[in-house]
């Protein structure tokens, strides 16, 4: 992949995870990119929508429709997969998945092995900004309680 086009993924997966937050959501984003082309964005929605399964990876697969070749995309992650959004990798066989933010993870190392074990392209960027977003969600008191539920507790 290009460093313009990885640009293109990374702006388009903040811009959702910062779309969540401002909307009072889990700021965690998601793109899909095919042949240097966004085809489709998503965000958390657990909060907004009340939803238990809009999580940024498995909004975006959604938006994808039935016209996407998933075998020749890319998926974008404001951060690493939690297990249900790994699965859905699996699932749809994501060949590759770049992460913005690989360090502040629940216990999600074993998700990025089960998508090696499938042969799925993990490209780690621990992009600060998605860091620093993700950071300031999980540790401040009055959203600590909403990112605990979004990963199961």
């Amino acid at each position: 992949m290009a460093i313009h086009e990885l640009q293109v993924g990374i702006d388009a997966t903040y811009q959702q995870a910062l779309k969540s937050f401002h909307e009072g959501g889990v700021p965690i984003g998601a793109c899909i990119m095919q042949a240097g082309q966004v085809v489709a964005v998503g965000h958390n929605h657990r909060i907004q929508c009340g939803s238990n399964i809009r999580h940024g990876e498995t909004d975006c697969i959604e938006k994808c429709g039935h016209t996407v070749d998933f075998s020749q995309v890319t998926l974008f992650s404001s951060l690493t997969p939690c297990l249900m959004c790994t699965g859905a990798i699996i699932l749809y066989s994501i060949p590759r998945v770049v992460i913005l933010d690989n360090i502040n993870i629940h216990d999600y190392e074993t998700n990025l092995d089960m998508l090696r074990e499938r042969n799925v392209e993990v490209k780690i960027l621990n992009h600060e900004p998605s860091i620093e977003l993700n950071r300031q969600f999980q540790r401040s008191p009055e959203t600590r309680t909403l990112w605990l539920g979004d990963v199961g507790e």
